[in-house]
């Protein structure tokens, strides 16, 4: 195995490129947008308009210089602040209900297949019986999802998805573009493994470069973090020989404070105890695409071990991958040991059998043949940062201006500067040589006014700034005049909310996606007693009798799984609850009347399971059932009194 090490060189080099290219065409934003919403901001005006790409002073023949002078004044206009807790609400999801739902198959009517008959009895007979076969295999496919289904709505609220999620939402709306990742664990203090999905920094993720999308990438790779110890337990290392990957936790803070640049910076020359690593998930092999760089003997090894779906772990401070010690590498080739290799650079779960990642990217605006996305702050950073020069050189000038310069004629000099100086509210003054006029003795010197053009310039330029951001005085709940109708508020309601309900659904595709990684990984590492973990013995019994020898290709691609409606921002939420609450006064005493004359609650139920819905109730509590109808029968008549009657 000696010529492993060619195939780390060059997945080293192969991440060095891809960092240089997140940084150019995203990295740049992201970090900006988010030293625009916690600072530090000295940045803004230290060398402004050099190398920026989004507002910059130009022109050797100008009567202003290039890259003039920082203002002595130096404010920061937080609309990154306003930006995140205006859109953020309406993004912001409580745990939400997931339904997987087994897609139906293709059924013959009724009426078709006594056509058939007619003609091929044989044939009908063959159909008849593939019908049946169906019948029964949609059964199972039922219980399986209903399996799935409860525990997919048993997790999230003990894991926290809730924050999780809306941790990922405010780096998405900062940056740009954030990450849940989905993987299989056993909790501290606790035997069952659970599978849950949690926020990892967009700053933690590489991609491959050549891609046009992120689905299409050929490989991901993910930056971790992980103290000395628990990094030696997960590989199976001694820790000693872990070493010379280590860096002090205040060497990490550093890192991750400056970002990309700092992690590419640090130096890994000390022992300490955070061991800084990529996970490295390939859909080419171990080495595929970088073949024409690595010698014929790598090229085997490569085809031999990873073909085409592979899992590696590097520390650039060591020359063995993290998940194969090196020792397992020394030994010889034999069957048993190529197998235990090959195991350690697969995949812990096959997410690449759905074509997936580990993880889901949450982001708002794609850009064609990119697979980094673009901020939604970028296309406003000019207008951004101008206001922030902008009102920065006013509060200079207000400084300036707000001082009091006062010209006092020499013989009066002393006592009037006196008076000035230290005199109270109602000063009287004693002028012995005054010749002509006080005014010609005290002279106060105003600045020029501040011209009042150039905040009409700051309205035009923070007014393009809202309409790229959708950060307009709607969204603020305010109005620059009197509405003259309900259908004019309703239409610019329905305007403004445009963004944000784009946005919302993006949000909501998103957890859809997650809830599918965890269906995955929740059939690829489950047990029946993890299961009755988090959702009873019972469900625990079926999901080993039903679950786990069933074709996983069903839960791949003949299951749906999707968010309830109501789990996010929805538009016109508002308009179904009042149709719904109309609907109600029109044919809601019919519908009773039907439940107490025939009692046929069915019309009724649906009526109120659907106003539930849109009010985000439990419709439970509230369903009829036909004995609750039914008039109750009249007593049996005394024994005798028929045949007295009679």
């Amino acid at each position: 195995m000696n010529g492993f090490l060619p195939i780390l060189s060059a997945w080293k080099a192969a991440l060095q490129i891809a960092a240089t290219d997140k940084n150019a065409r995203f990295g740049r934003d992201a970090a900006e947008g988010m030293k625009l919403l916690t600072g530090p901001y000295n940045w803004l005006y230290d060398n402004l308009g050099v190398n920026d790409p989004h507002f910059a002073f130009h022109g050797k023949n100008s009567v202003i210089p290039v890259g003039p002078k920082a203002p002595t004044f130096r404010m920061q206009v937080n609309k990154t602040s306003e930006f995140r807790d205006l859109f953020g609400p309406a993004l912001y999801h409580k745990n939400p209900q997931r339904q997987v739902t087994p897609r139906k198959p293709f059924t013959i009517p009724e009426e078709s297949l006594q056509v058939i008959g007619q003609t091929d009895p044989a044939m009908a007979m063959g159909l008849a019986q593939f019908l049946y076969q169906g019948v029964q295999a949609t059964a199972m496919d039922r219980i399986n999802s209903s399996l799935m289904s409860s525990y997919l709505n048993a997790t999230p609220n003990p894991l926290n998805l809730k924050d999780e999620c809306r941790r990922a939402i405010d780096e998405a709306l900062i940056k740009g573009a954030s990450l849940l990742w989905t993987e299989s664990y056993v909790p501290a203090g606790s035997d069952a493994r659970v599978v849950g999905s949690f926020h990892v920094s967009i700053d933690d993720l590489l991609l491959d470069t050549g891609s046009p999308t992120f689905d299409q990438c050929k490989w991901i790779a993910r930056r971790r973090m992980m103290p000395l110890m628990e990094c030696a337990k997960k590989f199976g290392i001694a820790p000693e020989r872990l070493k010379p990957g280590l860096e002090s936790r205040a060497s990490a803070a550093v890192m991750n404070a400056e970002g990309q640049e700092g992690f590419d910076k640090r130096r890994r020359n000390a022992s300490y105890d955070v061991v800084v690593f990529w996970e490295i998930y390939s859909k080419c092999g171990l080495g595929g695409q970088m073949k024409d760089t690595l010698r014929q003997q790598a090229q085997t090894i490569s085809d031999e071990i990873a073909p085409e779906f592979a899992y590696i772990a590097i520390c650039p401070g060591l020359d063995f991958p993290l998940n194969c010690p090196l020792e397992l590498l020394e030994q010889p080739a034999t069957p048993e040991v190529l197998e235990d290799i090959k195991r350690r650079f697969s995949w812990e779960i096959p997410f690449w059998a759905d074509g997936s990642w580990p993880c889901t990217m949450v982001h708002f605006h794609e850009i064609p043949n990119d697979p980094w996305p673009l901020s939604h702050l970028a296309p406003a950073m000019g207008e951004l940062k101008f206001l922030n020069w902008f009102y920065s050189f006013i509060a200079g000038k207000i400084l300036i201006t707000s001082r009091d310069i006062i010209a006092v004629a020499k013989a009066a000099a002393g006592v009037l500067r006196q008076a000035i100086e230290e005199g109270a509210d109602l000063t009287i003054v004693e002028l012995e040589h005054a010749n002509g006029n006080v005014e010609n003795l005290i002279k106060f010197i105003n600045h020029p006014t501040i011209n009042g053009d150039v905040f009409k310039i700051a309205e035009i330029i923070e007014a393009q700034f809202e309409k790229r951001t959708g950060m307009t005085e709607l969204i603020y709940g305010l109005s620059g005049r009197q509405l003259r109708s309900a259908t004019e508020a309703e239409i610019k309601n329905d305007a403004t909310n445009v963004r944000p309900d784009d946005m919302a659904n993006k949000v909501e595709d998103a957890m859809s996606q997650i809830a599918r990684l965890e269906a995955i990984a929740a059939r690829f590492t489950l047990k029946g007693s993890d299961l009755a973990f988090m959702c009873g013995p019972v469900a625990g019994a079926l999901w080993d009798q039903f679950v786990v020898p069933s074709d996983y290709r069903k839960a791949l691609y003949e299951t749906d799984y999707r968010i309830e409606a109501g789990s996010i921002r929805k538009p016109n939420r508002s308009r179904d609850a009042e149709n719904m609450t109309a609907f109600i006064q029109q044919f809601g005493a019919f519908t009773m009347g039907i439940a107490q004359s025939t009692g046929n609650v069915q019309p009724y139920n649906a009526m109120l399971r659907r106003w539930c819905e849109v009010r985000d109730l439990d419709p439970t509590d509230f369903l009829l059932t036909p004995e609750m109808m039914m008039p109750p029968l009249p007593p049996a008549p005394p024994a005798g009194q028929g045949a007295l009657a009679a």
